[in-house]
C-alpha cells in the first residue's frame, strides 16, 4: 500500500497540521520569520468566514471604520496594564526615512489605545452612546514560536471597540458579540464543538476586567482559543478621557468594551475536521429544529418525498445523510412514518422550465412560451415574466402578455416550450406579485359575484384574501366586493368563513325573525345563476353575519329550493314568493 503524503494525526498531529495545509495548498511561510503567505485556497476560505462574521457583526449594530497601523508608542503607555502585557511582542519602529524618529511608533499589535483617543473626540453626549464599531485589519505580535494560521508574527483579524453609557450596557453588548456572533458562527458554520468560558485573571486581557472566551476542541482533544469578548470597565475611558455629558447634565465616564476573531479560525477548522485523508471542510449545518422544519416543509409539499428515486425524495435523502447522526435519525423517522394526504391540486413543473422561467424573470428578458390549455388547445405568445409565483400546490407565472395586451398568469405545468428572448422588459415599479397573482385569479371565471360589507376597506383588507377578488369603498364606513368564481359553493364557504374568522361585520337581527324576512330586511339580492348553491353553502351562523348585499345568481324558485332545509333547521319557513317579491323590487 502506497505511503499517504501526510503525516498520521494519531502518531504526529503536529506534522500532521502542517502537511494537510501544505498538501492541500492553504498557505506557506513568509520570507520574515513568523509571517506567512496565504495562497488562494487558504484566501477564499477566509473571505467566506470573514463574510459570515461581517454580516453578523453588522446585525448587531457595529459598523465599520479603518484605523492606522501605525501608533504612537506614548499611546500605549496610557494604560499600564495593556503595555506591560504587550511589551513582549511588540515590533517598534524608530527609523523612517533615513532620520531616527522624535517618537518611535509600533506597528498595531491592537487598537484599543488609538480607537480610544479618537472615541474621545466623537462622544461627547449620551445621545453619542452607544458608539459601536468594527475594522478589518492586519496586527504585528512577534512569535517566538510560530505556526501557520495558529500563530504568526503578523495575521489577519477584526477587532470591534465599542462606548457605553453604563457598565450594564457595554456588559450586555460584550456578551451579545461573545454569544451571538462567535458562538453562533462557530457552532452553526464551521460546525465545531465550542466551550464557553471566562478567562481567569492572570490569563484576561492587558486591561480587561473580563475576558469571555470560545474555545474549539481540535481532534487532538485540546482546547484552540478561537474569539474573545472583552470588556473593558473604565480603564481605556479614563486612560483616554472618554466622557459624556449625562441626559441629567453631569458628566460621566463611559464604559468600553472589544472583541475580535482571526485567521486562527482557518487554523481552527483544520484541526476540527480534518483527518488521515487531509482537508475537510464542513457542510451547511442545521440544527435538530430546522432539520426537521425542513424535512416536514419538503413532506408537507410534496408528497413523493420518501421516494429515493423522486427528484426532491432524492435530494433530501442526501440532505439528511449530511447531517449529524441523532438529528438524522429523527428527520429519516419523520420521512418515513409522516402520511401526507394527497393534494390532487397540486400540480408541480418540471425542474427545466421553472429554472429558465426564473432567470428570465431575473435577467429582464422576454420569452416566448408554447403553452397548453386544460380544455387542450396549445399556442406560442410573447411574454415578460415578471415573477414566478407558487400558490397552494401550483406554479405560476404572472407575466405580461404582449398578445394579449394585459397581465396575464399562466401555469408553469402547462407550459410545454420556453424560448428566451433578445428583447428586455422593465419589472413594473411597485410590483407585488402575489398580491397581483390573488387579484388576477379572482376575475374572468363563470359566475361574477358582488357583494357589499359593513365594514371599511382596510378592515376588510387585512381579514379577505384577494383571491376572492377586488376590494372598493362603497359608502360610509362600508366595502364592496367583486370578482367571479367556477365555484359558487367553495366561494361562499370561504367569504363567509373568512368573515366570521375576522369578525368584521355587524351581526345580524334578533333571534325570533322570519327567515324571510331577515333575508330581505338585510338586503341580500341573489339574483341571476348559482346563488342556490350559494345559499346552500352558507349555515344559519353565517346567515346571521350580515352582508349587506350578495349577487351571484340563480332564481328565485333554485335559491328558495337550496335555503328551504336551512331555513326549517332554524323553525322557519322560505317561500320562493318572497324572494321574487324582494328580487324584482330590486330590478333584478
Amino acid at each position: 500500500m502506497p505511503k499517504s503524503p501526510i503525516a498520521d494525526p494519531n502518531e504526529d498531529y503536529p506534522r500532521w497540521y502542517q502537511d494537510v495545509i501544505a498538501r492541500a495548498g492553504l498557505a506557506e511561510n513568509g520570507p520574515v520569520r513568523g509571517t506567512m503567505v496565504i495562497r488562494p485556497y487558504g484566501y477564499a476560505i477566509w473571505e467566506r468566514i470573514q463574510a459570515d462574521l461581517d454580516r453578523r457583526i453588522k446585525e448587531a449594530g457595529a459598523q465599520n471604520v479603518y484605523f492606522p497601523l501605525l501608533i504612537p508608542e506614548s499611546y500605549l503607555q496610557r494604560e499600564a496594564e495593556h503595555v506591560e502585557g504587550f511589551s513582549p511582542e511588540l515590533a517598534v519602529v524608530t527609523i523612517a526615512g533615513g532620520k531616527e524618529l522624535t517618537e518611535p511608533v509600533v506597528i498595531r499589535p491592537t487598537s484599543e489605545t488609538v480607537f480610544g483617543e479618537q472615541m474621545a473626540k466623537w462622544v461627547n453626549s449620551y445621545r453619542d452612546l452607544p458608539l459601536l464599531l468594527n475594522q478589518w485589519a492586519n496586527v504585528i505580535r512577534w512569535e517566538l514560536r510560530p505556526r501557520l494560521f495558529l500563530r504568526t508574527s503578523e495575521f489577519l483579524w477584526q477587532e470591534g471597540h465599542t462606548v457605553h453609557a453604563s457598565e450594564a450596557d457595554a456588559a450586555a453588548y460584550a456578551l451579545r458579540i461573545h454569544l451571538d456572533v462567535y458562538r453562533d458562527f462557530l457552532v452553526d458554520v464551521l460546525a465545531l464543538p465550542v466551550l464557553l468560558g471566562r478567562k481567569t485573571a492572570e490569563e484576561r486581557f492587558a486591561g480587561a476586567t473580563n475576558t469571555m472566551t470560545c474555545e474549539g476542541i481540535t481532534r487532538d482533544r485540546k482546547a484552540l482559543q478561537l474569539a474573545t469578548s472583552h470588556e473593558l470597565g473604565q480603564n481605556f475611558a479614563r486612560a483616554f478621557d472618554i466622557t459624556y455629558t449625562a441626559e441629567s447634565g453631569e458628566v460621566e465616564t463611559a464604559w468600553t468594551t472589544s472583541w475580535g476573531a482571526s485567521t486562527r479560525l482557518v487554523g481552527g477548522l483544520i484541526m476540527g475536521h480534518g483527518d488521515e485523508r487531509g482537508l475537510r471542510l464542513p457542510p451547511l449545518v442545521f440544527t435538530s429544529a430546522e432539520a426537521l422544519g425542513l424535512v416536514m416543509a419538503v413532506l408537507d409539499g410534496h408528497h413523493n418525498a420518501s421516494d429515493p428515486t423522486d427528484l426532491v425524495g432524492g435530494a433530501l435523502g442526501k440532505i439528511i445523510r449530511a447531517l449529524p447522526e441523532p438529528v438524522a435519525a429523527q428527520a429519516e423517522a419523520v420521512r418515513r412514518h409522516a402520511a401526507p394526504a394527497p393534494d390532487r391540486g397540486a400540480a408541480r413543473p418540471g425542474p427545466a422550465t421553472t429554472i429558465t422561467l426564473v432567470q428570465a424573470c431575473s435577467d429582464g428578458r422576454r420569452v416566448q412560451l408554447t403553452y397548453r390549455s386544460e380544455a387542450g388547445s396549445q399556442w406560442a405568445t410573447e411574454v415578460d415574466p415578471w415573477a414566478v409565483v407558487v400558490r397552494h400546490g401550483r406554479w405560476y407565472l404572472l407575466c405580461w402578455s404582449h398578445q394579449a395586451g394585459a397581465r396575464r398568469a399562466y401555469r408553469i405545468d402547462r407550459v410545454r416550450d420556453v424560448e428566451l428572448l433578445d428583447e428586455p422588459f422593465t419589472l413594473p415599479a411597485g410590483l407585488d406579485p402575489v398580491a397581483e397573482l390573488e387579484e388576477h385569479l379572482a376575475v374572468g371565471w363563470e359566475y361574477a359575484t358582488e357583494v357589499v360589507i359593513d365594514a371599511p376597506p382596510d378592515l376588510v383588507g387585512r381579514c379577505l384574501p384577494r383571491i376572492l377578488g377586488r376590494l372598493e369603498s362603497h359608502g360610509a364606513g362600508q366595502t364592496r366586493l367583486t370578482g367571479s368564481t367556477s365555484n359558487p359553493t367553495w366561494y361562499a364557504e370561504a367569504l363567509a368563513a373568512d368573515v366570521r374568522h375576522a369578525g368584521c361585520v355587524l351581526v345580524g337581527p334578533a333571534s325570533g325573525t322570519a327567515f324571510s324576512d331577515y333575508v330581505a330586511g338585510s338586503n341580500h339580492v341573489l339574483p341571476t345563476n348559482g346563488a342556490a348553491r350559494f345559499a346552500s353553502a352558507l349555515s344559519p351562523v353565517h346567515f346571521r353575519r350580515r352582508f349587506t348585499e350578495v349577487r351571484i345568481g340563480a332564481d328565485a324558485a333554485a335559491l328558495a329550493r337550496a335555503a328551504a332545509p336551512i331555513a326549517r333547521a332554524e323553525g322557519f319557513e322560505l317561500h320562493a314568493r318572497s324572494l321574487e317579491a324582494r328580487i324584482r323590487d330590486n330590478g333584478a
